[in-house]
């Protein structure tokens, strides 16, 4: 399958959600890279697979990638992140996938919401 999270999550689109995500972020020793973490929630998002059934080649438990999603929608990256790279597309990137998932997201966080006494489900996007 290659580099599932390259082909997911590009150096450019990444660069962008760590400006608006993590820049006011302490410091703290994470086991699972944040950069990890977001490529498997744009493949839940955008895949139509449940949490729980997150393909083994990500290096990231479906625990950890609901618990990142709930940490980010709760508080509000999606929103910045999707005008980041609207913004970053038009200075002439090919962005579009990109804004495509992140919308993916955005309403998977709107629609299920994110609860963080609640766990990863065998739920799909599609059943949204």
């Amino acid at each position: 399958m290659g580099d599932v999270r390259a082909e997911i999550l590009s150096d450019s689109v990444w660069r962008l959600f760590a400006g608006v995500a993590l820049c006011g972020e302490s410091q703290r020793l994470r086991r699972t890279s944040d950069r990890d973490a977001l490529a498997a929630i744009l493949f839940v998002a955008t895949s139509g697979c449940s949490w729980l059934k997150l393909p083994p080649d990500f290096v990231v438990s479906a625990q950890t990638t609901f618990r990142r999603f709930s940490e980010w929608s709760d508080a509000g990256v999606w929103g910045p992140f999707y005008q980041a790279v609207l913004d970053a597309a038009t200075d002439g990137d090919d962005l579009g996938s990109a804004l495509a998932s992140i919308q993916m997201v955005m309403r998977r966080s709107a629609r299920r919401g994110h609860s963080k006494r609640a766990g990863p489900t065998n739920h799909s996007p599609a059943d949204d």
